[in-house]
């Protein structure tokens, strides 16, 4: 059986004036359950910098390829 390690963030995004452009008029907050550890972002690519940092290094055997179907 292979190990598995399950991690959980809370992500609270930010809409100005009900209006959604897209992920670079993103801002909020993103926060790492298990360490409280979190950051205040204004770009997508700040959540997805975060997120690795909390892998410490383990971020690219997670990763799944975008037309992928994770594994359950």
């Amino acid at each position: 059986m292979s190990n598995r390690r399950v991690e959980s963030f809370l992500l609270r995004v930010v809409v100005q004036d009900g209006a959604f452009e897209g992920p670079e008029s993103w801002r909020g907050r993103i926060q790492h359950v298990g360490s409280g550890d979190e950051r205040h972002f204004q770009h997508i690519e700040d959540v997805i910098a975060f997120i690795r940092e909390q892998f410490s290094g383990d971020f690219a055997r997670l990763t799944v390829d975008i037309d992928e179907t994770p594994p359950r």
